[in-house]
């Protein structure tokens, strides 16, 4: 008999209920499988929430989704299930299991994708099954369309016959290791977090008042650079729980940050569940929630549609606290998503935020300050505890100078802890981008021996992650490493053998974040992007020639604690600055005080690359496999803008050329087509945007007059367009304003971070 976890009496009592159809699989697998087996109910996986999962050590994982539903309720379709009812697009069941086997391999386990990408029989080790309870197998191999091998139908009927053999009949049993399988079960079986594992943290005054969880409260809190502002989530959000006694939802952007949340929760010294805490991105939050409930979701404008859990209201599990950090990268329709559809009636809602750090330039409210659907003023966090004098002050220095025009400054108030170091660094390196990579790795190489520095405070940070994978390279020579990208083994492999080397690198990218955490005993890698909200005792911190995101740099400064040594890879904006500051940062020459140090040996290839060819090499190889992805029919990237636009065509033309040149894609790559409302009124358009079949990639919407065209009269053009069969979708603006230069530029942007990596 079959292990079941939890136990039976438990899962009875769940609320919501378990259905028939979940009781009988159960029950059927507990008596039908030996006891070597493991059989999980709705484990709790980041999100992700599979009806039956089952283990078995040395063999496999097979992931069962269990479907109450009667087919005469549907129209069936192979991509799209329909109810007759309503005619609700959903999620196929089939889509449904697959995308909960494909983020085991994609984000949950750490290494196992790489592990696939190595050997792709690995695939195999996950077998999915749907199950639908009122339904016999006769009837669902005459309805349902299966194409995939990995994926079996049951009926009631059917279920009955299952065995052993479930996990014994397919290859890639003998990749199951005792790791796989323990990082399995670290997943499915969370654990209890007890008081001892916190630590004795001493909170100011400020940071205890603000970690006070009140019913009700809806509160945006400001902090600078280094002030505590995830300590003060994570005390607030455990006491949030201990006040509801119930799951607390807690949000970021990037996905690394997700981990330092975990760690900053783990050291509060309180007994909790860790079942209790949802943390998670927006985006896989919103892929997790259309997934688990079935919504049908393709377009990347269905991540702000206010519509998107429209009908799902009873099917939705609410929170009565929320806590949103990093709320300067978040959209407004992202808040109000989350607001109107997850907030328990009466919630706790709290956002946390640094405008300073608005690396993705979104639009700030008439103060200067995160758009928050929060009324009032903000409570602030003024004091830092990060940050050195030395760092302090140039960060200050650097607002001042860069930031004058855009956002209120703040003299950094520095606290001085005991735990600070007493001897810290800044050191600026001004660097010709004709240097080798090799060179480049054997200046920090010295400086780390120099410093005698231990590989877990350190980290290396650009925005160029072709340079770091080649560092990374170098390092794992010495020593271990953790990075937030691929490594360079992986790289080689995917770029000679993938069909679509954009969409697997940043899958490999996606997986890599997942797993990156605070203190893996090694030295760090990751993009400034990623990074956003961590902090480093020694930072190496390389700009690029072409940078100019200030927020971005800014960032960077103020993740560091102790030692900061920043490279300049010919970037004069930044140079500037960094050299008129002499009294902070100690100037080094190329050879100063590092020239008698031994040089690491390393494996270098016959014609080391400079770092201004290493930089083109990428560009070279990843825009192209972006542009095949996402070109129309015409092997065009061709934008169509539907709708009023103010200004003229030229200038839009003019600028969209500029930003595509931003990214180095050529002006025969790409093209751009305005229909005007009159055009739309008068054509038949709908069809020239279907998918697979249009000749555009993206459309983007400005001032529509009329919801309707020509071959659209009664229905609303724009929701027709959100179905999947239509190409991705923009809402430039609002139907009722034209769109503008600067907002269709911000809406491309957005798109193209979607698209390709940091």
């Amino acid at each position: 008999m079959a292990k079941l976890f939890p136990n039976i009496e438990i899962i009875k009592n769940l609320r919501p209920a378990p259905t028939e159809g979940e009781l009988h699989c159960l029950k059927i697998l507990q008596e039908k499988l030996s006891d070597d087996f493991e059989v999980y109910f709705q484990p709790y996986i980041n999100g992700d929430n599979p009806d039956i999962i089952i283990l078995k050590k040395n063999a496999g994982v097979f992931i069962i989704e269990v479907k109450d539903w009667n087919f005469d309720s549907y129209v069936i379709d192979h991509q799209v299930w329909r109810l007759k009812r309503n005619n609700v697009p959903l999620r196929t069941p089939l889509e449904q299991v697959r995308n909960y086997k494909d983020n085991l391999y994609n984000l949950h386990i750490n290494g196992l994708l790489e592990k696939k990408i190595s050997d792709k029989r690995l695939y195999s080790l996950i077998q999915t099954a749907v199950y639908f309870h009122c339904e016999n197998q006769d009837n669902i191999d005459l309805r349902v369309q299966n194409k995939d091998a990995y994926i079996k139908l049951y009926g009631h009927d059917s279920i009955m016959d299952i065995n052993d053999s479930i996990l014994k009949s397919y290859g890639g049993q003998s990749f199951f290791t005792e790791d796989l399988y323990e990082e399995f079960r670290r997943f499915l079986k969370p654990t209890f977090h007890m008081i001892e594992e916190g630590k004795d943290i001493v909170y100011s005054q400020k940071q205890e008042e603000l970690s006070i969880s009140e019913q009700g409260k809806q509160q945006k809190i400001k902090g600078v650079a280094g002030s505590g502002k995830t300590l003060v989530l994570a005390k607030r959000a455990v006491n949030a729980h201990k006040r509801t006694k119930k799951k607390v939802l807690i949000l970021s952007f990037n996905i690394t940050l997700i981990n330092y949340i975990h760690d900053k929760i783990s050291e509060v010294r309180e007994v909790f569940h860790w079942r209790n805490f949802y943390i998670a991105s927006y985006h896989n939050f919103i892929n997790s929630q259309t997934n688990n409930l079935n919504i049908s979701f393709k377009s990347l404008s269905d991540y702000e549609d206010l519509n998107l859990f429209e009908d799902k209201e009873h099917c939705i599990n609410k929170y009565d606290a929320i806590f949103i950090d990093e709320i300067q990268d978040y959209k407004t329709e992202w808040i109000n998503i989350i607001k109107n559809n997850f907030l328990a009636e009466g919630g706790e809602f709290v956002v946390f935020g640094d405008e300073k750090q608005n690396i993705y330039s979104r639009k700030l409210d008439s103060d200067k300050k995160p758009n928050t659907t929060i009324p009032g003023r903000w409570a602030e966090l003024s004091e830092s505890y990060r940050l050195n004098e030395k760092i302090a002050k140039l960060s200050s220095r650097f607002q001042k100078e860069f930031f004058k025009d855009k956002y209120s400054y703040e003299e950094l108030q520095i606290v001085e802890q005991e735990s600070l170091f007493s001897d810290e660094d800044v050191e600026y390196f001004d660097i010709s981008n004709e240097m080798s990579v090799d060179e480049l790795f054997q200046k920090m190489w010295r400086i780390l021996i120099r410093k005698s520095i231990h590989p877990n405070d350190v980290c290396i940070l650009s925005s160029k992650i072709a340079l770091l994978r080649k560092l990374d390279f170098y390092i794992r020579q010495a020593e271990k490493t953790r990075t937030t990208f691929e490594a360079k083994e992986i790289f080689e492999k995917l770029e000679s053998g993938s069909s679509n080397l954009d969409r697997d690198l940043k899958k490999v990218r996606k997986n890599k974040k997942f797993n990156f955490w605070m203190n893996p005993g090694t030295s760090k890698l990751s993009t400034i992007h990623s990074f956003k909200g961590w902090e480093a005792p020694t930072l190496f911190l390389i700009i690029d020639s072409n940078e100019n995101n200030d927020e971005l740099i800014y960032t960077a400064l103020t993740r560091c604690r102790k030692d900061l040594f920043i490279i300049n890879i010919g970037n004069h904006r930044y140079g500037e600055f960094f050299l008129k500051n002499k009294d902070l940062v100690k100037v080094v020459g190329e050879n100063d005080g590092i020239s008698e140090s031994p040089q690491v040996e390393v494996l270098v290839s016959e014609k080391e690359e400079t770092l201004e060819e290493l930089e083109r090499e990428e560009l070279n190889i990843l825009f192209p496999s972006l542009l095949e992805n996402l070109k129309g029919q015409n092997n065009k990237f061709k934008i169509c803008v539907l709708g009023e636009i103010s200004g003229n065509k030229d200038d839009f033309e003019s600028n969209i050329g500029s930003f595509f040149n931003k990214y180095s894609i050529k002006a025969t790559q790409w093209d751009v087509e305005f229909i005007n409302n009159r055009k739309l009124k008068n054509t038949s358009i709908l069809k020239s945007f279907k998918r697979g079949q249009s000749g555009y990639s993206l459309l983007i919407t400005g001032q529509i007059h009329q919801h309707s065209s020509k071959d659209n009269s009664k229905a609303n053009l724009l929701e027709e367009l959100r179905n999947p069969k239509y190409i991705n979708m923009i809402i430039g603006s609002s139907p009722r304003d034209k769109l503008s230069i600067d907002n269709l530029l911000e809406k491309l942007d957005d798109y193209f971070q979607e698209k390709m990596e940091d």
